[in-house]
């Protein structure tokens, strides 16, 4: 047996890790290129890339699937591995139907919801952004549809009122990795059958950029509280404040009124106002200076009640 593995951040690199603890015999990595990163902008490996270098594993690397060169080259190397199956979790490219048809049992996903709900490229932040109580783990077919191929089994995961996107993401990469190495054998021994995803309760969650974490004070507190929380550590959320960005990394949504974005309290807390109730800003940056308490940031710059904070307005990802 010889298994293929395509992934690329550090979700994907959790998953890989579980296979090779298990003793999966995985033979070829792929994954994004190297990108720059940091103030320098020096290269850097992917999170994949840097265990698969150090397990002695194969690794592969193609800014794009549509081009003649990466087919050539991932032909050739289907020819030398004779991949049995490939697993994908997190990769960040479209697979072509001809790279789903090298394996001979084609591709299972590690999708990060409980589909058909969440299918698309962020299913982690918009689980908590839309205050789901519980989330989990797939693994599915994948086919040319996104995120839409038959699901072979799935894993329930709890999301707490402290969980934000990175803990949330580390609870999901665990589950997924224990899922798969319990069920993969079954899967290919035939002996789970592909559910068909129901068309009922699917959503989607649309890929984030840095505009999605704009704070749009008409929304309800609630509803800011778990923005700050799912959108962590990227891309974070944001405010303006006298012209500098403000980054909100805690948060917490508490009773209160006044006009959206109006500054109530800045005694020894920050708290703005909001559609309903208010957001109390617990850990925040200004632009220019370290993350620090809120009330340190009043120390040393003066925000007076009354005080308009402004942002663009996020997108909205929560089911009507």
């Amino acid at each position: 047996m010889s298994y293929w593995f395509f992934g690329t951040p550090e979700f994907a690199r959790t998953i890989l890790a579980g296979m090779v603890e298990a003793g999966l015999p995985v033979s070829l990595a792929a994954c994004q290129p190297d990108r720059p990163k940091g103030r320098g902008h020096k290269m850097q490996m992917c999170e994949v890339k840097t265990y698969a270098l150090e397990k002695g594993i194969e690794v592969y690397q193609t800014p794009s699937l549509k081009t003649p060169e990466a087919r050539e080259q991932l032909e050739a190397l289907a020819q030398k591995h004779r991949p049995t199956v490939a697993i994908v979790a997190s990769y960040g490219l479209i697979l072509p139907q001809w790279l789903l048809d090298l394996p001979e049992h084609g591709f299972v996903n590690v999708h990060a919801s409980l589909l058909p709900r969440w299918r698309g490229a962020s299913p982690i932040a918009h689980a908590i952004w839309a205050g789901d109580s519980e989330t989990g783990v797939c693994l599915m077919r994948v086919v040319q549809a996104l995120d839409a191929g038959g699901v072979f089994s799935r894993k329930t995961v709890s999301i707490t009122d402290e969980d934000d996107g990175l803990t949330l993401e580390n609870k999901l990469a665990e589950a997924g990795a224990t899922l798969l190495v319990k069920d993969l054998p079954k899967i290919l021994a035939g002996e789970f059958t592909e559910v068909p995803q129901s068309e009922e309760g699917l959503t989607y969650a649309a890929r984030l950029t840095k505009e999605s974490g704009a704070l749009d004070w008409s929304r309800p507190a609630a509803e800011l509280a778990r923005q700050v929380r799912a959108l962590q550590p990227w891309p974070g959320t944001w405010t303006r404040v006298e012209g500098k960005m403000l980054k909100v990394l805690r948060a917490r949504a508490i009773a209160g009124n006044g006009a959206p974005g109006e500054v109530t309290d800045s005694s020894n807390r920050l708290v703005v106002a909001c559609g309903e109730g208010a957001l109390e800003l617990l850990d925040v940056q200004l632009e220019g200076k370290k993350a620090m308490s809120a009330d340190a940031l009043l120390r040393g710059f003066a925000i007076e009640a009354g005080t308009a904070l402004s942002a663009a307005p996020a997108p909205n990802p929560a089911p009507e």
